[in-house]
């Protein structure tokens, strides 16, 4: 199967197999793209990139006819944020305080311990 990671500076191919869980990698190549061919995950010149990508192939030999993409682009962003368990702060009766611009102090406290 081949992978290919296309960012607006390059394109990444893999071509790989999995066994019993491990990816086992066969051949890799980087293609540098010039300037405007893709922006911020959008193909301007599609004719163009096919034929990159196609000359690429065959230089490599790469002709397998299963393959997965991505496509970066600023427009969507995926963060995974892991957020420790947070220590409690005893219950105030949940007044707001001017010194935590109006946040309760368990509120307060939760963010400070989150970081």
């Amino acid at each position: 199967m081949l992978s290919f990671d296309i960012t607006d500076r390059h394109i990444r191919i893999i071509r790989g197999t999995e066994s019993r869980g491990r990816i086992r990698v066969s051949s890799a190549s980087t293609i540098d793209l010039s300037e405007g061919l893709i922006v911020n995950g959008h193909i301007k010149d599609i004719p163009k990139m096919a034929t990159i990508i196609n000359d690429e192939l065959k230089a490599r030999r790469m002709d397998d006819k299963e393959a997965v993409v991505t496509l970066s682009s600023n427009l969507v962003i995926f963060k995974e944020l892991h957020i420790p368990k947070a220590k409690t702060a005893p219950y105030n009766g949940n007044k707001p305080d001017a010194a935590h611009n109006g946040y309760s102090r368990g509120i307060f406290n939760l963010l400070l311990h989150c970081r």
